[in-house]
């Protein structure tokens, strides 16, 4: 009995490894499909309200289109400008960070080599990293719509889908399975509603809090706030390297950054660290050693997108593991 067991655990294992490969080698369509499962689940319960009160499903749709286009070109628009603003405005970055250098070599006596950091900030270099930040946004944004269009046409059937399914089961498959999507559902909504706000509040505050320390392109680090922040451990991180990279283009080094470092981390340590586990809990119920292979596996699979979806398709596997007897004790080692 125990020996089926393992062999069955081996036969999941490299099924899991394969489909992995297929998934890295469709990415271009996987990809987008996946967001919109998520997106579907994500909607379901927006759908089901608007359906109690009699709204007719094209009405839903026109709108969730207009949303979508309206926000890909506010942030398409916005994006395209502060680029070409960002890069007339360089030269004097250059200039800032080299006089506050020269300043901060003189009243501390520590010796920080010009000729480094001008290699470091060059404009060739500076350029070609603001434009990779860029077209990963924009590359993020399309493919954001893209998955929209799969919801679209996922939205209408996914009552009918499940209960053609169900269809093909007996009743204690069925009730498997019933199960298993009812916990999937749960655990998906639960975990997006809380990220966004968590994400959306850390933003926000984040903002506010450049604006305060007058840095430029507020607006756009708070999108990058806003997105990095689903991505867990790592991404605070880089959206406060990020914010403090470019208040040092403006202002150079000095103490006020210190300031400026411990008031995002703060803000950081406030809404991911505290309110969110208050908020969520530990619902979802994932090692934290599995979360960070999860982030690396993902990343090698979908790249970024694969690090901002790891948790919840993480969490999706280890539901499925977890309603199956010869699969439950896996499910528990990712506990």
């Amino acid at each position: 009995m125990a020996r089926n067991r393992y062999v069955d655990i081996s036969i999941i294992f490299i099924g899991i490894v394969l489909f992995a490969i297929v998934l890295k080698t469709f990415q271009s369509f996987m990809r987008p499909f996946a967001i919109a499962i998520l997106l579907t689940m994500f909607l379901m319960p927006v759908i089901r309200l608007c359906s109690k009160f009699k709204i007719p499903y094209p009405v839903i749709l026109v709108v969730l289109v207009f949303l979508t286009f309206v926000g890909i070109y506010v942030i398409g628009t916005l994006v395209a400008t502060e680029k070409i603003v960002f890069e007339k405005k360089l030269p004097d970055y250059q200039e800032s960070l080299k006089e506050s250098i020269q300043l901060f070599n003189d009243k501390t006596g520590i010796n920080i080599e010009l000729s480094s950091i001008k290699n470091i900030f060059s404009a060739d270099k500076i350029t070609k990293y603001v434009t990779t930040f860029v077209q990963g946004l924009l590359s993020l944004v399309g493919e954001f719509f893209v998955a929209l269009m799969f919801t679209i046409f996922l939205l209408p059937f996914h009552n009918k889908t499940i209960d053609n399914l169900k269809k093909q089961l007996n009743r204690t498959k069925m009730k498997k399975f019933t199960s298993a999507l009812s916990d999937i559902e749960k655990s998906i909504q639960n975990y997006l509603y809380i990220k966004i706000l968590i994400s959306l509040g850390t933003a926000l505050v984040s903002a506010g809090i450049l604006y305060l320390f007058r840095v430029d392109f507020v607006i756009i680090l708070a999108v990058f706030i806003f997105i990095l922040n689903f991505i867990p451990n790592i991404g605070s991180f880089v959206a406060v390297g990020i914010a403090i990279s470019t208040y040092l283009l403006k202002y150079g080094i000095g103490f006020d950054v210190i300031w400026l470092l411990a008031a995002l981390t703060l803000v950081q340590i406030i809404f991911g660290n505290i309110l969110e586990p208050m908020i969520a809990g530990d619902r979802l119920n994932i090692s934290p050693i599995w979360i960070i292979i999860s982030l690396f596996v993902w990343y090698w699979i979908w790249g970024i997108v694969g690090m901002i979806m790891a948790i919840p398709l993480m969490a999706v596997i280890k539901i499925i593991l977890s309603h199956s007897s010869s699969t439950k004790e896996l499910s528990e080692f990712f506990s």
